[in-house]
């Protein structure tokens, strides 16, 4: 038995929203906790929205590191694309990258990587940019690319706060049921998996057509300031009002007497 409020509570804490498929239930998950999150609302609310008509003709790629195209565990498409799809649509791929040859990478043993960048054909870098530098970036593009990682980035929510869709790639799913949500084992965001165009474009690992078909509906349709539900003020208030007034200490007991009468085992320690 765990005696005293705060080791209660973690018991039923949890990092990620229900609408991912976790809930703050003591038992429906083997280490379940309550989801908490924070608010975009009063931040975003102070971003102005550039309409999509005075916007470059271009997207924006999700990346600060250009170690990002090279871990082939996580990278969702060929860096051939970027410069293909421009060649075929005419949009520009833009982001702002270092070259750091070391951030997760032994150039000695696995070589060089080399730069995407190709201005000829559409592919720019402008480097490291400051934070305002890059929501203005972000502000003047029709589309955020995800790459595959960095998992769960925050900087989607900054781009659909500038009325700026995300192309969030599928890594992991099954084939045989590929528009199956509950089967997508790996995206680079998952909060934002559920949600479709015009929003979010959800786009399979590898699948060129899809990726240009996303860019080219992005770039025609304006879809103005978005805000995910689970990032709104009011719903982080009713979150924090669950976990301060639920008596955890009581579902707490009950789950306890349920798993001894099922034979597990408890044991007791003071804090």
């Amino acid at each position: 038995m765990v005696l005293g409020p705060h080791r209660v509570v973690i018991l039923a804490w949890s990092n990620y929203p229900k609408r991912v498929g976790l809930g703050g239930c003591l038992k429906c998950h083997p280490s379940p906790i309550q989801y908490l999150g924070y608010s975009i609302e009063e931040a975003c609310s102070a971003i102005p929205v550039k309409p999509l008509s005075e916007r470059a003709d271009q997207v924006w790629i999700l990346m600060k590191e250009i170690y990002y195209i090279y871990n082939t565990d996580y990278f969702a498409w060929n860096r051939s694309y970027f410069s293909l799809a421009f060649q075929e649509i005419g949009t520009k791929f833009v982001g702002g990258w270092a070259m750091n040859q070391h951030y997760n990478w032994d150039p000695i043993k696995q070589g060089e990587m080399v730069s995407i960048e190709d201005r000829e054909h559409g592919v720019i870098n402008n480097g490291i940019l400051t934070q305002s530098g890059f929501k203005h970036q972000v502000g003047n593009s029709r589309m955020m690319i995800g790459v595959g990682s960095p998992w769960w980035s925050p900087s989607p929510y900054d781009a659909l706060c500038q009325g700026v869709p995300f192309l969030n790639p599928i890594k992991s799913y099954d084939h045989s049921d590929p528009w199956n949500k509950t089967k997508w084992y790996y995206s680079q965001h998952p909060s934002l998996a559920p949600y479709d165009p015009p929003y979010v474009y959800n786009v399979h690992h590898q699948d060129y057509a899809g990726f240009v078909n996303a860019v080219k509906a992005a770039s025609t349709t304006e879809i103005g300031r978005f805000i995910p539900e689970h990032m709104t003020e009011t719903a982080v208030q009713d979150r924090l009002v669950l976990l301060m007034e639920t008596d955890w200490k009581t579902q707490a007991e009950a789950l306890l007497a349920e798993r001894l009468k099922e034979g597990g085992d408890a044991y007791v320690f003071d804090i």
